[in-house]
């Protein structure tokens, strides 16, 4: 099983991340063009038709998001046997 063929695509782990250790503000800088980014209408429109909802939002509420993401798709990894290849 393989998580990005086997999995529904909104669990693909396409949310964008930095290395653990960035500097903040280079984390800020990366986080303000990715918002910019996200409200430009074309690009959501093609993100809109692949699927994705983009949402663009701070640092904080996004660590916040993927910080109570982590235990529920740990027991849904453990749970399946899924393993990295």
């Amino acid at each position: 099983m393989t998580v990005s063929h086997d999995l529904p695509p909104h669990i693909d782990g396409g949310e964008s991340v930095a290395p653990a250790g960035t500097p903040r503000d280079i984390v800020a800088k990366l986080n303000t063009g990715i918002v910019m980014a996200l409200q430009a209408p074309d690009v959501r429109e093609k993100l809109q038709t692949l699927g994705i909802d983009p949402v663009g939002s701070s640092v904080d509420a996004f660590s916040a998001f993927v910080k109570s993401e982590v235990p529920k798709w740990a027991k849904v990894v453990r749970e399946s046997g899924a393993t990295a290849e």
